[in-house]
């Protein structure tokens, strides 16, 4: 049965370090989304922030 259990612990390995990968990728994309989620906010904020100064020169009257 040696040779059996070796085979069990080999796949059992196997298993264990693809979850691992699987988990890693995951990880990985998640990070991208909160980068690409970061972007994004710093984006629009400076189009706000755009958008206000524009407003704020157009309601100014012009001396």
């Amino acid at each position: 049965g040696m040779a059996a259990d070796d085979e069990m612990e080999r796949l059992q390995k196997n298993a264990e370090e693809h979850i691992q990968h699987r988990h890693d990728e995951m990880m990985l994309v998640e990070k991208e989304k909160m980068k690409a989620e970061k972007e994004r906010m710093k984006a629009e904020k400076e189009r706000v922030e755009i958008e206000k100064k524009k407003a704020e020169q157009q309601c100014r009257p012009p001396n």
